[in-house]
């Protein structure tokens, strides 16, 4: 595509990145006909699945592919959806999105459980009902994006919290996590702008990410 300038001689955003994308596609194109890998990714993912999941899918595509430098970016749903739409990374870690147009990949299936403080009446029950979220009247004194800030908050018993099991995997404290009654699950995976078009980097890492959660291997 050719880029087209705005009457103030700035090229478009959106062209300006089809044009960027096409040429790291082709560079890594080239390279791969030559049997080596190199260019560039730009990686989406939630918070808690850049700190769990990414050190080790990095460790495990670096020694295959040392010449592919990864960036990541961080966010929630909202920025996930709109990097997907723009094109402007090449996958994104999280959970599905709805309603819009991109490839999904689901790849591991993590439990909803409630994030209680010591001394809460549930903190030593074997469940969490969900029909009790229902009358519950949350009054919301405390914002975080952060996990480990969520965690905190509710370790100092300062409220209490909704979240994946997944997340508070490797941290340790008095915060009691009850799984709720019937059991809840949110499926994590990762979503690609085109699978078909994405670029032969894009699919070795999705492939290297795949085998390094689940175990197994995917060939894409």
């Amino acid at each position: 595509k050719v880029a087209q300038r705005t009457a103030h001689g700035k090229l478009r955003p959106p062209l300006l990145r089809e044009v960027v994308r096409a040429h790291h596609y082709a560079e890594q194109l080239s390279a791969e006909s030559g049997g080596v890998s190199k260019g560039s990714l730009t990686i989406g993912c939630y918070y808690s699945i850049s700190a769990l999941w990414m050190p080790e899918i990095l460790t495990a595509f670096r020694a295959r592919y040392p010449g592919v430098t990864v960036r990541m970016q961080e966010g929630g749903n909202l920025e996930m959806a709109r990097w997907l739409n723009e094109r402007s990374v090449d996958c994104c870690f999280g959970a599905q999105m709805h309603g819009d147009k991109y490839d999904w990949l689901p790849v591991f299936r993590d439990e909803l459980v409630a994030w209680l403080p010591r001394g809460h009446e549930l903190a030593a029950a074997a469940a969490f009902p969900l029909m009790r979220l229902q009358a519950l009247l949350p009054q919301t004194c405390f914002t975080t994006r952060d996990g480990c800030t969520t965690y905190n908050l509710v370790e100092a018993g300062l409220g209490v919290s909704f979240n994946q099991r997944l997340i508070s995997r490797k941290w340790s404290g008095t915060v009691a996590e009850v799984p709720f009654d019937p059991p809840q699950f949110v499926t994590l995976g990762i979503s690609v702008p085109s699978l078909r078009e994405a670029s032969p980097a894009a699919k070795k890492f999705i492939a290297c990410a795949i085998e390094t959660v689940t175990g197994g291997e995917k060939s894409l």
